[in-house]
Parts: structure tokens; sequence; C-alpha cells
């Protein structure tokens, strides 16, 4: 099981990374960073459409940052 409790777009996207990477991890809370404000300039990484989350396929963990 992987949580986090309210990490940024890019703490949710390594995290979701690593879950996807280990077939051993069953489970995965990674919804911390619905429950605040997201940072300008910082997307990408993945998206969630109906509950699922898909990764991105751009290089690194898929996080723009433009600050």
């Amino acid at each position: 099981m992987v949580g986090c409790m309210l990490e940024s777009r890019i703490g949710i996207a390594a995290g979701a990374h690593f879950v996807a990477s280990k077939k051993n991890i069953l489970d995965a809370d990674l919804d911390g960073f619905m429950v605040c404000q997201e940072c300008e300039g910082i997307s990408g990484g993945f998206d969630i459409e109906g509950g699922t989350m898909t990764l991105s396929d751009k290089p690194g963990i898929g996080v723009d940052v433009n600050m």
C-alpha cells in the first residue's frame, strides 16, 4: 500500500510511478493533491478520469514545472 498526505502533483506523480513499477504493491491512495490548491506552473505527470490515474509518457515522471 502506498499512501499520501498533502503532496503536490510532483510528489503524487513520483508515488504513482513507484506504484506502477512494483507488482507487489496492491493498493494506492494518492488523492491528497485533490484537497489543496494546485500550484500554478506545475502540470502533467498524470491524468485522472473516473477514478483511474493514467501516467504521462513524457520523460522522467512527466511533470512540467514552469515557474
